[in-house]
């Protein structure tokens, strides 16, 4: 008896339109199958809630499914998509091989090692230089200018840090939160705190809905029973030391990492400045080289402009649509509707700080980076314009643009949802009329 091979699925050929700005893979996959008119569906529970953003245009469904299968498989193995009932109708599952699975679990592995040992480099330097003299610290501009520019008022920090004990530390580059109690400290440590307030002895906040009162932290009397807190924070690729003492609801003293400041570019000194010179003309150097790379791709050399604003829901709840600024997924829409080409790849919202929610204090109050000016030129340079500026990767394969964050596997690692959107809890203020809130609150009867 001759077997018959199965005849090809004609769907597969469709060329079709879809746009899926943020997702998990699975949602993802649905939400294509849907427009495409093929049923989609994720069969690998450990990349399901990969976050994903998807803007097909004008391809067959069978070149999206390829590229889907590339993206996702970790070398040497593979993804592939199987035919499946889905919902009663014929469709396909997308799975991974046990090779890629496999693959992908010793890359996470490694990953984490050497990010740890990273880490453990970045605090041993910083707790270093926070013991040298300013001699010696001007001789380390070139090789660590942020360091060198911030350390006067960073030591502090560093040499509270450098009194926890070391496997204290420890737990602390491994994500957990340490709290540390002003009461507990030895009186040089209580100097460390006092140097690093300078001379900022108290501070005030208003309280809602009751005009003219006013909660007010001194430095004298509250210090005592403070707290300093040390968590993990930035980004899980390279995660900094988030040092603070909370004062007031939502207000605190402290800096946002303590491992890896950088220097500004506004009021700078003249070294400093110095510095960015060298930065921007490595930069036209590598643009230079990029233009040549580029210059025999016909569709990268498509001049677009990419607008850094976009219409959208009142984020205040007036239910009008109005102008905000424009997140990196936005900015892939536009590419691909401008360029005609299609982008698929990591949807990453780009937050300040990938482990707000782990904060003790003011959880769950990500920062999210957001375009702040156009961009225009041809094609490949606005890509490049807008990974530097969103720190993200890009490929052109044929007629898509794949886009990868380096981020989104450690935020699978680190347990991380990036497509979290809850709302942080409410802001906690003392009621004026509690007895035991009293000592800090300040009436002030002009500001009724």
């Amino acid at each position: 008896m001759t077997l018959q091979a199965a005849p090809p699925d004609q769907r597969l050929g469709k060329v079709f339109t879809c746009s899926v700005p943020r997702a998990s893979l699975e949602t993802g996959l649905r939400a294509l199958g849907r427009d495409a008119g093929v049923p989609l569906a994720s069969g690998t529970p450990a990349l399901a809630r990969r976050p994903v953003l998807l803007y097909v245009r004008g391809q067959s469904v069978e070149s999206v499914m390829g590229q889907i299968g590339a993206f996702f498989s970790t070398s040497p193995g593979r993804c592939v998509w199987q035919p499946a009932k889905l919902d009663g109708v014929s469709g396909y599952l997308f799975r991974e091989e046990a090779r890629s699975r496999e693959a992908r679990t010793r890359l996470m592995k490694q990953l984490r090692k050497d990010r740890a040992r990273s880490v453990q480099a970045d605090l041993d330097l910083a707790l270093r230089l926070a013991n040298q003299d300013d001699t010696s610290l001007q001789a380390q501009r070139k090789k660590h200018p942020g360091h060198a520019f911030w350390m006067p008022a960073l030591k502090w920090n560093l040499r509270l840090l450098a009194d926890l004990p070391e496997l204290t530390r420890a737990k602390l580059l491994s994500g957990e939160v340490v709290r540390w109690r002003c009461r507990d400290m030895s009186p040089r440590q209580i100097a460390y705190i006092r140097q690093f307030f300078g001379g900022r002895t108290s501070a005030r906040t208003s309280l809602p809905g009751r005009p003219g009162y006013y909660l007010e932290w001194k430095l004298d009397r509250d210090l005592p029973g403070s707290e300093v807190i040390f968590r993990l924070s930035g980004k899980p690729d390279r995660p900094g030391i988030l040092m603070t003492i909370p004062t007031l609801p939502n207000r605190r003293i402290g800096h946002p990492d303590i491992l890896h400041p950088g220097i500004p570019r506004d009021g700078a000194p003249d070294w400093v400045r110095n510095i960015h010179a060298q930065r921007d003309r490595a930069l036209a150097e590598e643009r230079a080289r990029l233009r040549t790379r580029y210059a025999s791709d016909a569709s990268l050399q498509k001049v677009i402009t990419v607008r850094a604003t976009v219409p959208g829901p009142d984020p205040f709840g007036s239910g009008k649509t109005v102008p905000l600024s424009a997140e990196w997924t936005d900015a892939m829409r536009q590419v691909a509707d401008q360029s005609g080409l299609s982008v698929l790849g990591d949807y990453d919202p780009i937050w300040q700080d990938y482990y707000c929610w782990s904060d003790p204090v003011t959880p769950g109050r990500p920062h999210q980076k957001r375009m702040r000016n156009a961009v225009s030129g041809p094609l490949w340079q606005v890509m490049e314009d807008l990974s530097r500026y969103f720190d993200v990767e890009w490929e052109k394969k044929g007629p898509f643009l794949l886009v990868r964050s380096r981020r989104v596997i450690y935020a699978v690692m680190d347990g991380i949802d990036l497509l979290d959107t809850r709302k942080p809890p409410p802001i906690k203020y003392p009621d004026p009329d509690d007895p035991a809130s009293r000592e800090r609150i300040v009436y002030d009867p002009s500001k009724e």
